[in-house]
């Protein structure tokens, strides 16, 4: 297992086992909503990481409108890694706004 995956892993079950944590702590239909959204995102975010080399040079077949080319395997781990380090860097940017 390499360093993306298990990184990767380990900051999706810290997101899981936070979300957890507020919804044992509040019980509301908000805070169960929020762990549902926790675990869609944290999973395709990982899924991205961990596949994105076999997902890579794949077309969308849009090339009529000039997207003929695949994305990179570097990119779709690239963006998965934006998606799941985003709530990380939401919150650096909310402790420096204070």
């Amino acid at each position: 297992m390499d360093w993306n995956r298990l990184l990767s892993l380990i900051l999706a079950c810290a997101y899981v086992a936070l979300a957890l944590y507020r919804v044992l702590g509040r019980r509301s239909a908000d805070a169960v909503g929020f762990l549902l959204v926790i675990l869609v995102v944290a999973g395709i975010a990982v899924t991205m990481i961990w596949y994105g080399e076999d997902w890579g040079g794949r077309s969308l077949g849009l090339s009529r409108l000039g997207i003929g080319r695949g994305t990179p395997g570097g990119g779709v781990k690239l963006v998965g890694w934006l998606i799941l380090l985003l709530p990380v860097l939401a919150g650096i940017g909310l402790w420096l706004g204070r």
